[in-house]
């Protein structure tokens, strides 16, 4: 490259303005170049290797000095203009260089016993770092902006890494929304290509205001939510997420994240998503992280774990339907007196609490039969794939043994071992050879007789025709 481009030229002191016809390659390493010669300065010393019209080599100065008329063919090295002593010819500098560049020159200190060298000015030490010139950019980027309280409450929201980055483009309004492409590139439309509402494609649009955002935000939010309307402006509600004592942060961040992903799959690869799809891959998300992440407000992370502390949470672990469209598994044991054999029955209803299917077991003995129709709700569960369940059971060491059966379950899909298993089936020794599960476990909760008469039913007439 030296050979070629360069000819024997000092890469500090060439000249960085690209030509219509250069390739981006070659632009990029010219814009590289201009960065370091923004930073750099030289140190004088001898003055013998600082060409006085060629080299940028006055202080607080980007530019070349124009060569004087009245500059001698023979001075064109800056040691013509030092004196013997190692100070200034101020006689010669006055008579070649105007009034106020000679002015200049004779405030620039001057160190004789030394060679002229290349110095970084943006450290202590005068040595080009990469770190330095980063942060240099980084500030100049954003020189004016107005600074922000909320940047470290963004970095500790409980959301995966990649939500926390697309977060904090939203918040410096950098999120290449059409609107905002479009004024770097000029030949982008600026109009929304989802919706064809024939407005641009804001943030504010995009989150807010396009038909099946408001539709996702009435699911997650409920009907009655009052956090925005059509006149809000995204990035100020975006701020009002993070103040003292709002803990929906990752809920609110998780749903954007999700409403983008959706925009760019439409746009970018044709797949028409729908609320319903959009809704449930919000819950089950916000579901398995907070369950692995160990978040304290997560269902399984909030279980009771005394059995006569179920008392006292019966209203919190009921099953409500406004928690979500899904189904609602319940379950009820019966145990024979005379032979101690325990008859399941379990009973699946939709949200609007009709009976959409039963099973059961024909009765088991001992730990297996107390605890049983955990796992059979537990794998029913798993064949309901991409669907929000709540669990029920008059027992709390029923719920205990679903808990323990998804925990090792979402755990187990964070492990290696699982996609292994998923590709071969062949090792069926370990919980890792299991199924995968993509159902949203929205519930754990203790009911009364009364209220699961249905599985009652079932298993008493199991135990009686069995019997008999």
């Amino acid at each position: 490259m030296d050979a070629r481009y360069l000819l024997g030229r000092n890469v500090l002191s060439m000249n960085t303005k690209a030509k219509d016809g250069d390739s981006w390659i070659w632009k990029g390493i010219l814009e590289g170049i201009s960065n370091i010669q923004q930073h750099c300065s030289w140190r004088i010393g001898n003055g013998r290797r600082i060409q006085i019209c060629k080299d940028v080599w006055l202080p607080n100065s980007t530019a070349k000095l124009q060569k004087p008329h009245r500059c001698p063919h023979y001075i064109y090295k800056l040691e013509a203009l030092i004196i013997p002593d190692g100070n200034w010819d101020e006689a010669q500098i006055s008579n070649i260089f105007i009034r106020e560049e000679a002015a200049v020159i004779l405030t620039v200190q001057t160190h004789p016993n030394e060679e002229d060298r290349m110095i970084w000015n943006i450290n202590n030490i005068g040595v080009f770092s990469v770190k330095d010139l980063y942060q240099a950019k980084i500030d100049h980027l954003y020189r004016n902006d107005t600074p922000a309280g909320y940047w470290e409450t963004i970095w500790n929201m409980e959301v995966a890494p990649v939500i926390k980055i697309f977060i904090w483009k939203c918040a410096h309004g950098i999120l290449p929304t059409n609107a905002k492409t479009a004024n770097i590139l000029h030949y982008i439309n600026p109009l929304c290509t989802v919706c064809n509402s024939g407005e641009e494609e804001t943030m504010s649009h995009m989150f807010l205001n396009y038909t099946t955002t408001a539709s996702v935000w009435q699911e997650i939010l409920g009907t009655s939510h009052t956090l925005f309307d059509n006149n809000t402006i995204f990035i100020e509600w975006m701020n009002s997420w993070f103040q003292l004592g709002n803990t929906d942060c990752s809920i609110f961040a998780t749903t954007c994240w999700y409403i983008c992903k959706a925009r760019c799959d439409f746009i970018f690869k044709q797949i028409q998503t729908y609320v319903g799809v959009i809704t449930f891959r919000i819950r089950q998300y916000l579901c398995n992280h907070n369950r692995i992440h160990a978040v304290p407000n997560h269902i399984l992370n909030n279980f009771p774990l005394l059995p006569e502390e179920a008392e006292n949470t019966h209203a919190h672990y009921t099953w409500n339907a406004e928690t979500g469209f899904g189904k609602h598994i319940s379950i009820c044991t019966i145990q024979d007196p005379e032979n101690f054999v325990c008859y399941t029955s379990l009973t699946m209803t939709d949200f609007a609490g009709n009976i959409i299917g039963t099973r059961g077991h024909p009765g088991h003995y001992g730990e297996w039969g107390v605890t049983g129709g955990a796992d059979l709700a537990f794998q029913w569960a798993k064949e309901m794939q991409h669907t929000n369940i709540a669990i029920s059971a008059e027992s709390m060491d029923i719920l205990y043994r679903f808990k323990l059966l998804y925990n090792e379950a979402s755990q187990g899909r964070f492990h290696l071992k699982y996609y292994e298993a998923g590709q071969s089936q062949e090792d069926t020794s370990t919980n890792m050879a299991i199924n995968p599960i993509s159902f949203v476990l929205l519930n754990l909760g203790i009911i009364t007789r009364s209220q699961n008469m249905e599985a009652f039913n079932l298993a008493f007439f199991a135990r009686t025709t069995l019997a008999d």
